[in-house]
């Protein structure tokens, strides 16, 4: 038998098609995936196309989307007399945030992303 793709594919219809290709349903995980959509699947034990025996089992991973992660940066130490909106940079000097608002001299920032080394406020 082949082994059909099922990347991509909803769990449902990755299971129709494996049973319309004479194959069982193995395990099924889930996995974060930042590219593959929620509930569809990411990865397969066989890669498509590959030869197997009749009734054999095929693994698979189901996405659960994108991970949410939020990490959370506190600077503090501005110049009550600076601007009240400042841009924030990681120590390798790429832009993190512009035009971000600060209170009483501290900034909080969230980002989706680790941030490299420390951060740094430039006015």
């Amino acid at each position: 038998m082949t082994v059909p793709d099922l990347r991509g594919l909803s769990e449902s219809a990755a299971k129709d098609k494996l049973a319309s290709a004479n194959l069982k349903v193995g395990t099924v995980t889930e996995e974060y995936s930042d590219s593959v959509t929620k509930g569809n699947v990411l990865s397969q034990s066989y890669s498509p196309g590959t030869e197997i025996g009749e009734d054999s089992t095929v693994n698979f991973v189901i996405s659960l989307g994108k991970k949410d992660v939020s990490y959370k940066y506190s600077v503090s130490g501005i110049p009550d007399s600076s601007s009240t909106i400042v841009n924030v940079y990681d120590s390798d000097n790429c832009l993190v945030y512009a035009n971000v608002k600060h209170n009483s001299g501290t900034v909080t920032v969230y980002s989706n992303t680790k941030i490299s080394g420390k951060i740094c406020i430039v006015r």
